[in-house]
This record gives structure tokens, C-alpha cells and sequence, in this order.
């Protein structure tokens, strides 16, 4: 069972308040995905990550205390994207279907193969 001082080792130090500090969060988070597809997860440093992002580890320490939660955090806010555009395209079809395409085709006045 973990402990909380491992627990908290998986967790962000701080979040970003200003659009500034946003920015460089999103630097590192992509910055991380280059290296993962770049040279995979056992070669993924935080020094690499920082220089990828154009930042110092000092400024990736600030928001991440390891590589590991790091890497959880990307994970998160891919999968909240994923949610986000699910639900975004949920409500795409829902306008199509009741606004834009009739809620019934009568498929009986179409011909079919055999018909021909």
C-alpha cells in the first residue's frame, strides 16, 4: 500500500494561476510527449523534458517533484481532452439528428438491387 509521502510524489507541487505559468506547463507537457514518441519512457528525463520545453529542471521541479508525476499529469489532461471532444461530438450529432437530418427516412420508397 502506498504511503502518502509516496502518494504525493505522483502529485503536481503547484498548478498554474497566471497565463504565463499555463504556458510553461503546456511546454513541458508536450515537451514530455516528444520525448516519450522520441526515446521512450526509460529515457525520459527531466532534464530532457526541461530542455525539450526550453525551460530549466528547476522550473519543471517547480510545478512536477519527479518524472512520474509528470507523467500522470499528461496523461490526465489527455484523457480530459478525449472527454472534452467525446462530448463535444456527442453534442454535434444530437443538433444533427434533431435540427439538420429528418428524424425519420421512410426507406420503403427506396429501390432496391433486386428492384432493378
Amino acid at each position: 500500500m502506498a504511503t502518502s509521502e509516496q502518494s504525493s510524489l505522483r502529485k503536481p507541487r503547484k498548478w498554474p494561476v497566471q497565463a504565463r505559468s499555463e504556458a510553461t506547463v503546456s511546454a513541458l507537457f508536450e515537451a514530455s510527449i516528444q520525448v516519450l514518441l522520441a526515446a521512450g519512457y526509460r529515457k525520459l528525463t527531466t532534464t530532457r523534458v526541461a530542455e525539450r520545453a526550453g525551460v530549466s529542471v528547476g522550473t519543471l521541479y517547480q510545478y512536477f517533484p519527479n518524472r512520474q508525476a509528470l507523467i500522470i499529469c499528461v496523461i490526465e489532461r489527455y484523457l480530459e481532452d478525449i472527454v472534452s471532444a467525446n462530448q463535444t461530438l456527442r453534442g454535434i450529432a444530437r443538433h444533427c439528428t434533431t435540427n439538420i437530418w429528418p428524424v425519420s427516412v421512410d426507406l420503403s420508397s427506396f429501390q432496391t438491387l433486386q428492384d432493378v
